[in-house]
């Protein structure tokens, strides 16, 4: 099973999903229960594994690992997101190479 996604193509395997580009070079190894795009953000794609939300961007990179319950996106021109786990002291606000917690800035 197939279907284009941020001009990938979601590719179905032993119950997973994956990532191929449209030449066929594989950009996720099918290992997620879950891949979906974040609404109303283009290059990011949400994956879920073990039941945790993560980020990817379309090349595969990791921007935020699947460690977490929710994930909301703080804008369509910023790279911010909301994390959240089970607690809502566990609040987090993700970031290029930062991510916010608690009243601090953790670089």
């Amino acid at each position: 099973t197939s279907k284009i996604l941020a001009e990938n193509i979601l590719n179905y395997k032993d119950g997973k999903w994956g990532l191929i580009n449209l030449k066929g070079k594989e950009i996720l190894e099918p290992i997620y229960e879950d891949i979906y795009s974040l609404k109303g953000i283009e290059g990011k794609i949400i994956t879920v594994k073990d039941e945790k939300l993560g980020i990817v961007d379309v090349d595969g990179k990791e921007l935020i690992p699947n460690n977490y319950l929710d994930i909301k996106s703080l804008g369509i021109d910023t790279d911010l997101y909301i994390v959240k786990n089970k607690e809502k002291k566990d609040k987090r606000i993700f970031g290029g190479s930062f991510y916010f917690t608690g009243g601090y800035i953790i670089a």
